[in-house]
């Protein structure tokens, strides 16, 4: 049946008519108003405009951070390891796309978010829960979209940036049209030294007379990324051609007790899509055709045993490729039917060259996604209800030596899966500028090769883990109107994640920890944004609250708070936005969290301030300077235990469009 399947796919796409690109989400909000996400309009969405956020050279880490139901885990300071989990799921349980391509690692299931360059971005779509069809997968945590600047007018941009612990960067974006075709270069690249102080408890965190004021070591990080795009007519239709490409070489400092000297990573990864598309195919609406793969190479050196499970000298090579046609078509008045298939393939190859034999089987596995939306609209468009039934089968090539972590090991195969899931969603417009809107939806995640293998350091691999499965539901309100001259926008979101066979990392040495099956665990709490204007002056925050419970038969864990789940998350930012000078003051503040089960490993609570200017002198209006003081309080703070964050932090840049 899957081999059929893909045969009938690239038919399709080797035919002369191309398809239609993924619809775009347009941002349609009133200027004075926050972005709403259009591709679904029933989920709980939030669109983020990066532009201001280049200005001052900040990250996509940074700017998700900021968000409302995000929580950002970060393993140091400016280009260091960094995730992000929504609505306290795991950072694997979030899908993260490119321009409609699947990037989460097929080893870990994970996104490093700081490989990731935000002045390469236009926006990016946050679906915090249900997901819309478009974007083929599916996460238990919610779907981060990012979508990559389009070619337009010519254009040439250029930035620079210097900060605190030897942190410069540099950035060019080139877009302008050659004969028919539209083209778009961005080059962005990073050399940090990392070397800022932090406090070493020196492993004793009950012993305070043996604590010391010490600099991170080992942690120099060098960068590069490089976009590219090209577009241009096709017939009726358009295609577009993209590449990103990523290199990383850098340091693995370890934790903060026991640092190691000379562990090192270098990472090399391309992403690559080419889409087709025409307004009409046949009887078919906006039909969609993409062709998509990525590669990556990965080589973790700590021949000292410094970090994790003795001496490593890994080689790992990873590829997903993969195919997606995608279809609509109203029917009568009050539905619009969209169809979607997407086909993929990952191949995982990992060498531990410090082991006989060094090589080990390539493990592998492909799977096929089916899904059908119906988009109802009643009363004038007020009232749109949105059914999904999405169809998931995964082909399993696993047999063979397991070499990665460890001694070698002979692997069985694992059986083929297949797994029914879906959403419903609806929302409803009022006249008095109030919307409400519900969604629910069933979630099945599949075991990464991380999880199944083992992982780079100090994971151990479990082959006899089971899918997680879970059902979340989420339902809220919004009011746009007018306080007397201050523009209002307010919303409040309730959401509720129960999960079964929730797939955790359990400690079971100083340096070690293996994947298990948990039985359940639940997941809940309360979102609430605000933005107000008036005139220049902008208020913008939002609160998330959350409540985790483990419901494994575990004695130890049973009633806690899942690892790693702060309750309390609070974002506030005050800025004068005028078009010379727009000062800003921001707050960050995270309640205190566990990092095991049983409660015992606690990561402190913290409150951070900063403070920043955004310039732009009359005389020259497409020159902007930004200078920026970050933990301006200088808080010895950390997102996970062993793995300190930077104090006080400076930063200016300058950015220039002609």
């Amino acid at each position: 049946m899957a081999g059929r399947a893909w045969l009938m796919a690239l038919a399709l796409v080797a035919t002369p008519v191309a398809a239609l690109d993924l619809p775009q989400v347009e941002v349609t909000a009133p200027p004075e108003a926050a972005p709403v996400a259009r591709e679904d309009a029933t989920a709980a969405a939030t669109v983020l405009l990066p532009q201001e956020s280049r200005d001052r050279q900040r990250t996509v880490t940074d700017l998700l951070d900021d968000t409302v139901g995000t929580n950002v885990r970060r393993f140091g300071g400016v280009g260091s390891f960094a995730t992000v989990s929504l609505r306290g799921s795991g950072a694997n349980q979030v899908t993260i796309f490119l321009d409609g391509v699947p990037l989460n690692r097929v080893d870990s299931g994970t996104v490093d978010l700081s490989t990731l360059p935000l002045a390469a971005l236009s926006r990016i779509e946050v679906y915090r829960g249900a997901s819309p069809v478009g974007l083929g997968g599916q996460g238990i945590g919610g779907v981060v979209n990012l979508v990559t600047l389009a070619p337009e007018e010519p254009r040439t941009t250029l930035s620079a940036t210097a900060g605190s612990f030897g942190t410069v960067e540099a950035a060019a974006t080139r877009s302008q049209r050659i004969g028919p075709v539209d083209l778009l270069a961005h080059v962005q690249a990073l050399h940090t030294e990392g070397d800022f102080p932090f406090d070493d408890d020196n492993g004793t965190p009950l012993n305070p007379d043996d604590d010391e004021r010490v600099r991170r070591q080992n942690n120099r990080q060098e960068q590069g990324s490089l976009l590219l795009k090209l577009a241009g007519d096709l017939g009726a239709g358009r295609w577009q051609l993209a590449t990103l490409t990523f290199t990383r070489r850098a340091g693995v400092p370890g934790i903060g007790a026991l640092q190691s000297e000379e562990a090192r990573l270098a990472q090399l990864r391309e992403v690559a899509s080419l889409t087709l598309s025409a307004p009409r195919l046949g009887p078919v609406e906006e039909a969609a055709a993409r062709l998509f793969g990525q590669a990556e190479a990965s080589d973790f050196e700590d021949k000292k045993g410094e970090i994790g499970l003795g001496r490593q000298d890994n080689r790992d090579r990873s590829t997903a490729y993969g195919l997606t046609l995608r279809g609509g078509r109203h029917l009568g008045d009050h539905h619009q039917v969209s169809l979607l298939f997407q086909g993929e393939r990952e191949r995982y190859a990992a060498t531990n060259r410090l082991v006989t034999p060094s090589d080990s089987t390539p493990q592998e596995r492909a799977y096929l996604t089916l899904a059908v939306e119906d988009r109802i609209a009643l009363w004038d468009e007020r009232l749109e209800i949105a059914p999904l039934v999405r169809y998931e089968q995964y082909r399993y090539d696993f047999a063979g030596v397991v070499t990665f972590a460890g001694a070698p090991r002979e692997i069985g195969d694992r059986d083929d899966r297949g797994h029914v899931t879906g959403k419903v969603g609806a929302r409803l417009d009022l006249d008095s500028g109030v919307s409400l809107r519900a969604s629910a939806g069933r979630h099945v995640r599949e075991p990464t090769f991380g999880e199944l293998f083992g992982d780079r350091g100090g994971v151990v691999g479990n082959p006899d883990l089971d899918a997680e499965r879970g059902t979340s539901s989420d339902a809220g309100a919004e009011w746009r109107g007018d306080l007397g001259p201050i523009a209002t926008q307010l919303s409040y979101t309730y959401f509720d994640l129960r999960l079964d066979d929730l797939i955790q990392l359990v400690q079971t040495g100083q340096r070690v920890v293996v994947a298990r099956n948990i039985a359940a665990a639940t997941i809940h709490g309360h979102e609430i944004t605000a933005d107000l204007r008036h005139g220049p002056l902008h208020l913008a925050a939002n609160w998330t609250h959350l409540s985790s419970e483990d419901r494994s038969d575990d004695a130890f864990a049973r009633g806690h708070d899942l690892p790693g789940r702060p309750r309390e998350e609070v974002f506030a930012r005050l800025a004068w936005e005028g078009e010379r000078i727009a000062p800003y003051y921001e707050l960050n503040h995270i309640s205190g969290n566990y990092l095991d089960r049983a409660g015992l490993v606690e990561v402190d609570p913290r409150t951070l301030h900063d403070l920043g200017v955004r310039l732009r002198p009359s005389a020259a209006r497409d020159l902007t300077v930004t200078c920026e003081i970050a933990n301006l309080t200088n808080d010895a703070t950390a997102d996970v235990a062993g793995f300190p964050l930077p104090g006080r932090t400076l930063r200016a840049g300058v950015a220039w469009t002609f």
